[in-house]
């Protein structure tokens, strides 16, 4: 279905990655729980996830038009663990955005999580997508976590003490034979390894991350080309902890970014490029603020914040091929009662070479509870 060297490479990605790195922004609200944990066997319980949300790109540029998301979407879901190592998760997932009469998406979530040995869990099915794998905004953008929440494949996750991985390949359209498009997946890793002691006050680590995003497949009833597009996101990180109720965190995250287009027939301007991004942030219990700066070449991601990529996703004819950007993050966080989160951001791009300022405003209620149900124990004759 692909060619030799696109194998290898997907392969390398499995082999080399092994992780879940810190992200550049604090999307921690929006993480959904993955642990599996003894005490829970043999129980039943309802998941409900709840997110209402409002977001408005006000965005003024030639790459990309602004656009605005506001409604909810719910996701009720039975967790049934039969062992003390097994869990099985069946639910629906409904998305509607206000101003549309019909529901915009309804799927069905379906996972089954295995953890064969102490710090490493398998999961198949509807994995944990999108900012679970929390890779950086240049490489994978966050308002994919509104219309693109779920995901369906395979993912490993691997946690210890010096290291943190999730490796994923999500499946996102499948075809059958003379199909009139092409099939879709995309396989991906972010890796977090620990210099120093991750407990401690001072933490020093490497974030590794890498999304190869894919369009192809043999038995497709279409003759343009395939296209395999891979981006990396490699750096140095320090993060220091304070013992303080109000103050969390201060750090700095450093990345060099990579885009290259593995395609046969490349199917951009550019068929690679780079990019640096550097930020320093502060973590506190009420809010997150962040202030970065952005330096791309020819650099493009097809599951990016199109802000930083040097194609146009207006114009087909208009590349940018030198991207200068400050950015600034600021979000306020209330825990209104255990289960439900509340957080209002503020972010901006400035792109100092062509005074271009846009920026984006949000609102999400978030409400995540678990309610048992009961006890059910399978025995045998």
């Amino acid at each position: 279905m692909k060619s030799v060297a696109i194998k290898i490479f997907i392969n390398l990605i499995f082999i080399l990655f092994c992780n879940l790195s810190f992200a550049q922004n604090d999307n921690s609200i929006f993480y959904t729980n993955k642990e599996i944990l003894p005490s829970d066997s043999n129980k039943l319980i309802l998941k409900v996830t709840n997110v209402n949300f409002i977001k408005n790109n006000e965005y003024f540029n030639e790459i990309v038009d602004g656009y605005t998301y506001i409604g909810y979407f719910i996701q009720p879901r039975l967790e049934y663990h039969p062992s003390y190592n097994t869990k099985i998760e069946g639910g629906i997932h409904i998305l509607k955005f206000s101003g549309k009469d019909e529901l915009t998406q309804i799927l069905p979530l379906f996972t089954f999580s295995y953890k064969p040995v102490k710090n490493v869990t398998l999961l198949f099915g509807s994995i944990y997508g999108t900012v679970n794998h929390q890779l950086i905004e240049p490489i994978y953008q966050f308002d994919r976590y509104y219309d693109k929440n779920i995901e369906n494949g395979i993912q490993l996750l691997f946690n210890n003490r010096y290291i943190q991985s999730d490796i994923w390949l999500n499946w996102e359209k499948f075809i059958l034979k003379n199909d009139p498009f092409k099939e879709e997946f995309n396989v991906g890793g972010s890796v977090d390894l620990f210099l120093t002691n991750p407990l401690g006050k001072n933490r020093l680590y490497l974030p590794l991350q890498a999304i190869v995003a894919h369009k192809g497949g043999q038995i497709k009833d279409d003759d343009a080309p395939l296209q395999t597009i891979a981006n990396t996101a490699t750096g140095i990180a320090f993060e220091h902890v304070f013992n303080q109720s109000f103050l969390y965190s201060i750090g700095t995250e450093n990345y060099y970014c990579t885009y290259n287009d593995l395609s046969h027939v490349n199917q951009y301007k550019y068929e690679q490029g780079w990019g640096e991004s550097s930020n320093l942030y502060i973590n506190s219990k009420y809010f997150y603020l962040m202030l970065g700066y952005w330096y791309g070449e020819y650099f493009i991601a097809p599951k990016g914040e199109p802000l930083f990529s040097s194609n146009s996703l207006k114009y087909n004819y208009y590349y940018d091929e030198y991207r200068n950007l400050v950015t600034g993050k600021f979000q306020i966080k209330k825990n209104i009662t255990k289960g439900i989160e509340l957080a209002l951001r503020f972010e901006s791009y400035y792109e100092y070479a062509k005074n271009d300022f846009d920026f984006s405003y949000s609102m999400n209620l978030i409400f995540n509870r678990d309610f048992f149900l009961k006890n059910i124990t399978y025995k045998t004759n």
